[in-house]
């Protein structure tokens, strides 16, 4: 993730991942609530969760095993070839560490709701991690 903040309240997030028969990338608004240190915010984004390139084959398990259950419908596990694009509300408490030999690290937990709008499906989840600011 890349996060670019225009004000100490208001944010924006760009990220990329894969895992081992999927790739996603993200780009999500954040609104910081509240506080210096430890942060409440509240954040809205979407992203797109596919697969690429040569067919794969059948999806016989992927991580986390939710995803699968709640988006992918059972065409699109027989081919392993899907393209889901989520739209998502957040909310969540971040920790930044503003001054010392630590200073620029923050630890974050976020709930997430992901939403396949086109399906009509959604699943709660969650994140946690790590974010160093320069």
């Amino acid at each position: 993730n890349l996060e670019l903040s225009f004000n100490p309240q208001w944010g924006f997030l760009m990220g990329y991942g894969t895992g081992l028969a999927y790739q996603t990338y993200t780009f999500q608004f954040k609104r910081i609530l509240s506080g210096e240190w430890l942060l409440p915010y509240f954040a809205v984004g979407v992203s797109r969760w596919y697969t690429s390139g040569a067919p794969r084959g059948p999806i016989s398990k992927l991580q986390p095993a939710f995803l699968e259950e709640k988006f992918l419908t059972s065409t699109e596990k027989q081919s392993g070839d899907f393209s889901k694009f989520l739209f998502y509300p957040a909310f969540g408490l971040q920790f930044v560490q503003l001054e010392g030999e630590w200073a620029g690290f923050s630890l974050f937990a976020e709930l997430v709701m992901l939403l396949d709008i086109a399906e009509f499906e959604y699943s709660p989840t969650g994140t946690m991690g790590m974010l160093y600011y320069f």
